[in-house]
This record gives structure tokens, C-alpha cells and sequence, in this order.
């Protein structure tokens, strides 16, 4: 999730549409996140 707040920040601050605001967007950002909870684990593995 962190890298998809970069690239929210990075498109606010060179004042571009933001991709991240789109609803086919935040419906796959949910399903992704509902995934790893149902498989009980993070988004990314800790290195």
C-alpha cells in the first residue's frame, strides 16, 4: 500500500489527475487487500 501512496503524492504534487481516486482502481485495491486477509497476510514480504 505504500507504493500506491507514493503514487498518489506524486501525481498531486506535479498536479496530475490521480489514478488512485479512480473507482475501477479502489475496487481492486480492495479485492487485493480482502485477498491477503483471507490468506492472512501482508502485501509485501518483510526483507
Amino acid at each position: 500500500m505504500h507504493r500506491i501512496s507514493v503514487l498518489s503524492m506524486a501525481h498531486h504534487l506535479a498536479k496530475h489527475p490521480n489514478p488512485c481516486t479512480d473507482s475501477a482502481v479502489k475496487a481492486l485495491l480492495s479485492k487485493t487487500r480482502k485477498a491477503y486477509a483471507k490468506r492472512n497476510a501482508t502485501p509485501h514480504c518483510a526483507r
